[in-house]
């Protein structure tokens, strides 16, 4: 697995890191939505302050050699990644208090 840590133009400091479907275990490689990143991976971006997530697949070659524009530039294409609710906290019917 190769991880590269990058800033955007913005200014937003950015990690990414490339997913192999040897690397998934078996619940997650059960997930229909995943079904097509299972063959190929994908390289997850992800803000260092863990505030937005990002995934491009396939894999492009090379990725982790790019200069960081051309980083960027990949970054943009990658599908942005909902927010995970986390279960139990107060506030979302999980009896947190």
């Amino acid at each position: 697995m190769s991880v590269r840590e990058f800033r955007d133009s913005q200014g937003r400091d950015w990690r990414a890191w490339d997913v192999a479907p040897d690397d998934l275990n078996a619940r997650i490689k059960n997930e229909d939505f995943l079904a097509a990143l299972n063959y190929t991976g994908w390289i997850v971006f992800e803000t260092r302050n863990e505030s937005e997530k990002r995934r491009l697949y396939p894999i492009p070659k090379g990725w982790s050699d790019l200069p960081d524009p051309e980083l960027e530039a990949l970054l943009e294409r990658a599908e942005l990644v909902p927010q995970r609710k986390l279960r139990g906290k107060q506030g979302d019917g999980g009896g947190g208090r």
